[in-house]
């Protein structure tokens, strides 16, 4: 800890005794002028502290027991990077001498491109309130940062876009490539029409649908999905056509009308106007089918320790099927003819998901549901 409060203890306490206690970088003028003002200044290292029939002693590495009334203690900040190390982050000396704090400049950049830093790993000595508010200039200084890259590469991707990309990532696909085992169950004896895949992936659905002759139309906020999707259809003979959208996008799905719109585990984020689910439901063509399918949810109310795990999303957060049912039910402009949650067909279970929620409705008139 820095000398600088140490005047102030001199004000409140009739006997002062300073042990520097090792401490490196002290500057030789405050002892200087804490000597001269009448405080005694030790230069060796504490011991330990004893209770002594009821007071306080400080024993010093030599032996020398200093009585006490009150001990204050000078602890040193130090950042937590263990999980940093690799990318080399600069660290130094903190200029009141407290301890070490990450290197940054006034927008919180580090000294790796990309990683900022704000709070007290980048100022020790900042209290709740100060760091909270540096916190926010610093993440509005990410946010222009994200931008300006954006601006650099002539693109405007959604953070959404940019979470499902990584998540896909270059590599091997991620699914079976199979087609969901509940939509076949429900879709197999449908005739062929005009279909729309939400979230389609890499289009185990949608060739599927594909090679039964439907007309297939598939969404997903993905690139590199839908990139692997195109692939596939292409090896296989079958024609897909494919677009990049964000469900909450203004029109996400243009003006086209189909006899079929699927959600297959499919969820996109609640919005106050509802933006996604009213996109969702007008694409359906007046006779045609809305089918979405998900997990049976019971395992996202369950309590976890926080300390041990956390949720990969917040279920409340999204649009659900009990939120489509409900939005339908009353609606005459629909009719629900399924509602149920099964087990999942033979062959498609995987870990905790083994079973379904099914919602099928059909529209039946061209009024506005979501208006």
């Amino acid at each position: 800890m820095g000398l600088h409060p140490t005047p102030l203890m001199r004000h409140l306490c009739e006997e002062l005794t300073v042990v520097l206690h090792n401490a490196p970088g002290v500057d030789a003028e405050a002892v200087r002028a804490l000597r001269e003002s009448g405080v005694t200044v030790i230069d060796g290292s504490v011991g330990r502290v004893i209770d002594h029939d009821g007071a306080l002693l400080v024993e010093l590495a030599d032996g020398t027991a200093l009585p006490a009334d009150a001990i204050l203690t000078g602890s040193r900040v130090h950042p937590r990077l263990e999980a940093l190390e690799p990318l080399g982050l600069e660290v130094a000396a903190h200029p009141a001498g407290i301890g070490e704090v990450l290197v940054v400049d006034p927008t919180g950049r580090t000294s790796v491109d990309g990683v900022f830093a704000a709070g007290n790993v980048s100022d020790g000595g900042a209290q709740v309130l100060q760091a909270a508010a540096n916190g926010s200039l610093i993440g509005a200084q990410i946010a222009f940062s994200l931008a300006g890259e954006d601006l650099q590469a002539g693109a405007r991707p959604s953070g959404v876009q940019v979470e499902w990309d990584a998540r896909y990532g270059d590599g091997e696909p991620i699914w079976s490539g199979a087609p969901n085992g509940s939509l076949v169950v429900e879709a197999e004896g449908m005739p062929p029409g005009r279909v729309l895949d939400v979230g389609a992936g890499e289009g185990g659905d949608a060739i599927w649908f594909a090679e039964r002759g439907w007309t297939v139309t598939a969404v997903d906020v993905s690139a590199r999905a839908l990139a692997r999707l195109g692939a596939e259809a292409e090896r296989r003979g079958v024609e897909v056509r494919s677009l990049v959208r964000d469900a909450n996008d203004l029109v996400p799905y243009g003006t086209d009308r189909y006899d079929l719109v699927s959600l297959q585990y499919g969820s996109f984020p609640r919005t106050p106007e509802q933006r996604g689910l009213r996109s969702l439901l007008e694409a359906v063509a007046v006779g045609g089918t809305l089918l979405v399918v998900g997990h049976e949810p019971t395992w996202t109310r369950e309590t976890v320790d926080v300390a041990a795990q956390t949720r990969m999303y917040d279920p409340e957060a999204f649009v659900g099927i009990d939120e489509i049912a409900a939005t339908l039910v009353a609606d005459p402009v629909w009719r629900i003819e399924l509602h149920e949650t099964r087990d999942r067909p033979a062959g498609a279970s995987s870990g905790h998901h083994v079973q379904d929620v099914v919602f099928r409705a059909v529209r039946v008139s061209d009024t506005d549901a979501a208006s």
